[in-house]
């Protein structure tokens, strides 16, 4: 019989933990609860890591908040690389879809769910890069505060 936490993994998402980012770590260390992404022309990204517990199409839900009175658009890409044991863990990310979303102007806690989806396969260790730099279209002068992300597979 699965526990609570098999069941939320499953059927609720997955969280998954930053692995790596172009912001030092030391930013957690420095009393923020977040890690700031902005536009830049250098690529600001996060990178995400977790196994996926069951087969199926993967959507990213991202917690963020943002600078207040920056209005704009924001444009972020979405690459994955997933890597069934035996595979090489050191191949090219996948080629990632660019999509654009309205964050809003204000400080609050908000959640975007992210129109790009994977295809992964359970058991795979997924790694995800989410990015955004100085390209057109990314219009918010303020700074994308990321708090978190969850990945739910259905």
């Amino acid at each position: 019989m699965a526990t609570d936490l098999e069941i939320q993994q499953t059927y609720f998402g997955q969280d998954v933990e930053v692995v790596s980012s172009l912001q030092a770590n030391s930013l957690y260390a420095s009393g923020l609860s977040y890690i700031p992404i902005a536009k830049n022309a250098v690529e600001q990204y996060l990178q995400f890591q977790f196994r996926a517990k069951k087969s199926g199409t993967l959507t990213l839900y991202v917690l963020y908040a943002m600078s207040v009175a920056n209005g704009g658009d924001v444009v972020f890409r979405a690459e994955q690389l997933a890597v069934a044991i035996g595979e090489d863990p050191n191949a090219a990310l996948a080629v990632g879809e660019t999509f654009t979303f309205t964050p809003g102007n204000d400080a609050n806690l908000k959640e975007a769910a992210l129109a790009t989806l994977f295809a992964v396969t359970q058991g795979e260790i997924v790694t995800i890069k989410l990015s955004r730099r100085d390209v057109a279209g990314d219009t918010h002068t303020g700074t994308f505060n990321y708090v978190g992300i969850q990945a739910l597979i259905a």
